[in-house]
């Protein structure tokens, strides 16, 4: 007999999230991000769960996370523009690494564009 047909299937189970759970999970979605090696992780984690929590804690986070992106460009950039200043040796080096931080630059200012227009998707939606 085939299992697919439906003969002796066990019934599923069927799995709900308790109270606790609930309260648990609002808490970690409310929680500021920490600027740290996981910044990006923790807000692609929350992102995907945007669905199940307000407006405000989506716009919170939102937030939270062009700030990290804003500092971090503003770090690329200054150091950019040290780099340029003192010009340190060997020059094929310095102008690899220069490379690099304008990767990072165009990323960095991708990524803020994108934010930008994330929030002002959920700021447009209804509450």
């Amino acid at each position: 007999m085939d299992r697919r047909s439906g003969g002796g299937k066990r019934p599923r189970k069927i799995y709900g999230i308790t109270d606790s759970g609930r309260r648990k999970f609002f808490e970690l979605m409310e929680k500021p991000l920490e600027y740290n090696m996981d910044t990006e992780q923790m807000f692609h984690f929350k992102m995907v769960y945007f669905r199940y929590v307000p407006k405000r804690v989506r716009l919170d986070c939102l937030q939270q996370y062009l700030i990290y992106l804003e500092t971090n460009l503003k770090h690329v950039t200054d150091f950019e523009a040290e780099i340029a200043f003192y010009k340190p040796e060997p020059e094929k080096q310095r102008l690899q690494l220069l490379r690099v931080l304008d990767h990072r630059k165009q990323m960095g200012m991708t990524n803020i564009e994108w934010i930008k227009k994330e929030i002002a998707a959920v700021k447009s939606e209804e509450d």
